[in-house]
């Protein structure tokens, strides 16, 4: 049997792009790996995780297979793929009617250029001289009609087509050779600024570095000064607030369950995270007497990005002993608790009401 390359990137149909994601994937298809049946089909007799070929050592996936070997990974919207391929040059393309709706297909001829095919048909080269039976890095970028393949050494070639979709929804394998380092990540392109100030709101910066590793969010905003506090949206219309004093940090997404779809910098003295809507209600109070000293112990559900703080009625004051709270991203509308000792007189009382800020009232926070 003539072996074909594998056909690096099938990809089918997928739905409309967002922005950004913390959805993706990465196999590294160590030496524990399983082949997980959600999101692998055609795998058994045509693919296993194998040491046997010339790498740094470490373990990779062989396809040896004339049908689709296929991924489907559990992300939506995955719009980045990128993955090592060890590529057997073909003599012939691969057969695109085993490959069904496929929208990128990839294979090395024997000539050693590295075609692609986006429309079913016509194969353009993507690289010449690309040595077969060797590691190589592809990168595959997709936007609403358009496919960028990028080689390591910075070679590349785009694909305009109609057809091509935003986001990847499948990635398929055929013929003979091996696969490390599959990873599926989505381009955070989505990122603004907000002055308070100026009262200019939601624009772009392109010079913006933002970064999804799992759950963090990290971010770069070269150049803007002043910056108060960033937020993280989701396509839920929901949002977390890390405040910051740099132009640069991360943030903990573990509060988001949907797809994150902007990251937003808000700077100038007028901005505020306080609204509202900003809860301040205590949703418990108790008393203790820990080591003699009786202390008020008040919960509240907290609003990431803000300071809390029990101040005296009516003012911005804090309650003698208290300390402002600041609520971290993480802990976005979870129950935090403020404490203010109580007068040990008979009868003693304390009032209080839960203040939030933008800035500490307190030293402490």
């Amino acid at each position: 049997m003539k072996r074909t390359a594998i056909a690096a990137a099938a990809i089918l149909a997928g739905v409309a792009a967002n922005a950004g994601t913390v959805d993706k994937f990465s196999e590294q298809f160590d030496n524990n790996y399983t082949f997980d049946s959600a999101r692998w089909t055609g795998v058994t007799g045509n693919a296993e995780v194998s040491t046997d070929q010339k790498t740094t050592g470490t373990h990779s996936l062989f396809i040896d297979s004339s049908e689709e070997v296929n991924y489907s990974p559990a992300a939506t919207n995955v719009s980045v793929v990128s993955l090592d391929v060890y590529l057997t040059p073909g003599a012939d393309a691969p057969d695109l009617t085993k490959i069904a709706n496929s929208k990128l297909v990839i294979y090395l001829a024997t000539d050693k250029n590295l075609k692609g095919c986006v429309d079913g048909s016509n194969w353009e080269t993507i690289a010449s001289n690309v040595e077969g039976n060797t590691w190589t890095n592809l990168t595959m970028t997709f936007s609403a009609g358009s496919v960028t393949v990028k080689m390591a050494d910075g070679t590349q070639k785009v694909f305009e087509n109609s057809g091509v979709p935003a986001t990847v929804t499948s990635v398929g394998f055929q013929g003979s050779g091996y696969v490390d380092n599959f990873v599926g990540k989505c381009q955070m392109n989505n990122y603004a600024y907000t002055d308070g100030d100026t009262e200019t709101a939601g624009e772009t910066s392109g010079s913006a570095e933002i970064g999804v590793n799992g759950n963090l969010v990290t971010f770069e905003y070269p150049g803007v000064t002043g910056m108060q506090f960033v937020r993280v949206y989701d396509d839920q219309g929901k949002y977390v607030t890390l405040r910051v004093n740099s132009n640069n940090g991360t943030v903990d997404v573990s509060k988001l369950k949907g797809t994150i779809t902007k990251v937003v910098a808000y700077y100038g003295n007028s901005v505020s995270n306080v609204d509202n809507s900003t809860p301040t209600t205590p949703t418990s109070a108790a008393v203790t007497n820990d080591n003699d000293t009786p202390t008020v112990g008040v919960t509240v559900n907290g609003k990431s990005g803000v300071y809390y703080t029990l101040v005296v009625p009516n003012t911005s004051t804090a309650i003698t002993g208290s300390v402002s709270v600041l609520v971290p991203p993480e802990k976005d509308n979870t129950p935090i608790t403020l404490t203010a000792p109580v007068s040990k007189e008979a009868w003693g009382t304390v009032k209080f009401q839960v203040k939030a800020t933008d800035t500490s009232l307190t030293n402490g926070n």
